[in-house]
């Protein structure tokens, strides 16, 4: 599988990641063919037709890592654009 990984570094509380991270899950669920399941608070994967992911907040990171099949890669960059735009927007 191809796919993505997208780190950023934070300076905000680890609390208002967590809501940025669950909100981001949350756009790309309503938007896009894909479940999120929450293992912790700091950990998500998620899962659709032809894409696999992860969300991981670490000490200071955020790491958005995706996996995609062969169809889906036609939509890699739309993706890796959305993805980094809302990290943009609304990480701090």
């Amino acid at each position: 599988m191809a796919g993505f990984t997208l780190q950023r570094l934070f300076t905000a509380n680890s609390d208002e990641v967590r809501r940025t991270a669950r909100q981001l899950a949350d756009k790309l669920c309503a938007e896009h063919p894909v479940k999120a399941d929450w293992h912790s608070e700091d950990e998500c994967l998620l899962s659709g037709m032809g894409v696999d992911g992860r969300v991981h907040i670490g000490e200071g990171t955020l790491t958005i890592e995706v996996k995609l099949g062969l169809l889906t890669r036609l939509f890699e960059d739309r993706m890796k654009r959305e993805i980094e735009h809302y990290l943009d927007k609304y990480l701090i």
